[in-house]
């Protein structure tokens, strides 16, 4: 059955408007929905603690509006990261290397300074091209 009201059949699906998320340390760029308003299962917000307590260093992140400009962040953090980890000497070696281990293949393929720019041309002629990063065993 098909609606005749004109409000409705004018309606378009709206784009949903997102953020990409790095976290500290971090190496992965996620893709955060804004405005799809889907509830999340299992999300239960103490606001009394919410208000005092600030969330574990580890549980920080930063929200970027485009990917390309999370892309660099991501690189620059974890530059600065393993440099922070190098001169901290032999002692976070251990560290260190786990963390190369962990995040090998953003550090080697998806923030390498020439993929970021090829990604940037794709989008320019492409807005609508989703990036899907490269990950051993997919």
């Amino acid at each position: 059955m098909e609606s005749t009201n004109p409000m409705i059949d004018n309606v378009k699906e709206q784009p949903y408007f997102a953020y990409f998320r790095v976290m500290k340390h971090g190496t992965e760029v996620t893709r955060i929905s804004c405005n799809n308003f889907k509830p999340s299962q299992g999300i239960t917000v103490n606001f009394a603690s919410t208000v005092y307590n600030l969330p574990p260093d580890a549980d920080l992140f930063y929200g970027y509006p485009g990917l390309i400009e999370a892309l660099e962040k991501a690189k620059d953090g974890a530059q600065a990261y393993i440099e922070m980890l190098i001169g901290e000497g032999d002692d976070a070696l251990p560290v260190l290397l786990q963390y190369r281990m962990d995040h090998y293949e953003d550090l080697g393929v998806n923030l390498v300074e020439s993929n970021i720019r090829k990604l940037e041309a794709v989008l320019k002629l492409n807005p609508d091209f989703k990036w899907i990063p490269y990950r051993i065993g997919r």
